[in-house]
């Protein structure tokens, strides 16, 4: 079905929960909360892990939302960036702040796929798409925690990085993965 969750124990391969949620899209996990995108919806859930019950729903201004991103780990403080597509050719980011329930949107751009914060919560950058692909070019890196204090954000060095699939960080360091890639620094780039 697509309006629910299966929640899976991946030790014993077996669904310990069901958990309606209209339309999901994108998950992220972090501490006891499931986030959750609703494509069509316009809007962000927020599960417990503790009940599976919803704890919060956050609503942003475009109905399409498709990605998430957050810091990880003790770096997160319930702000995230998600991407939402407004049109065949345009993407909206939102910044959202879960403690307060509140969303705005950051910027409007087109070709684009995805946004994506750093795990230590630093920065964000964004990638390109080429036909609807996640392959061109992440952007330079930007200043998340401007977001974050509802100011415009900086750019945090200098260069593009170079076309990859869209990449995320599983801690902290240089460190960078996407699909079969490795990628090291900032902006990302295929580690040699």
């Amino acid at each position: 079905e697509y309006d629910k969750l299966s929640v899976i124990d991946v030790a014993t391969a077996k669904v310990v929960a069901t958990v309606n949620c209209p339309s999901p899209r994108h998950i992220l996990c972090r501490g006891n909360r499931v986030i959750v995108a609703n494509y069509g919806q316009g809007t962000i859930s927020v599960y417990s892990t503790d009940t599976w019950r919803l704890a919060d729903k956050v609503t942003l201004g475009e109905p399409n939302v498709n990605y998430l991103s957050a810091p990880g780990g003790r770096n997160y403080a319930g702000h995230l960036l998600a991407t939402c597509r407004v049109d065949r050719q345009s993407q909206a980011f939102f910044h959202v702040d879960l403690r307060k329930k509140k969303a705005r949107e950051v910027d409007r751009r087109l070709y684009i796929s995805v946004v994506t914060v750093d795990y230590d919560g630093r920065c964000f950058f964004w990638q390109g798409e080429i036909g609807h692909s996640p392959s061109a070019p992440i952007s330079e890196p930007l200043d998340f925690r401007a977001v974050t204090a509802n100011r415009p954000p900086r750019a945090l060095g200098q260069g593009v990085g170079e076309p990859a699939p869209i990449v995320y960080q599983i801690r902290s360091g240089p460190f960078w993965f996407g699909d079969k890639h490795l990628l090291r620094g900032l902006p990302p780039r295929t580690f040699k």
